[in-house]
């Protein structure tokens, strides 16, 4: 019989200056190797930049 996996990957979006940055994407790392989950790549994490944008009008 054939099974399908689900393929996925997963970005965790933070601010380095947080104790628990990017937190709630490691939390679901375990849950996302369920049995029929494979990942695509590996958790990514992007941090909020340091200096501030400024917006060009």
């Amino acid at each position: 019989m054939y099974k399908r996996q689900l393929q996925y990957g997963l970005l965790a979006l933070g601010d380095r200056d947080y104790e628990h940055f990017c937190g709630f994407g490691r939390l679901l790392v375990p849950v996302s190797k369920s049995p029929g989950c494979a990942p695509r790549l590996s958790l990514g994490h992007i941090s909020e930049p340091t200096r501030p944008v400024t917006e060009s009008r």
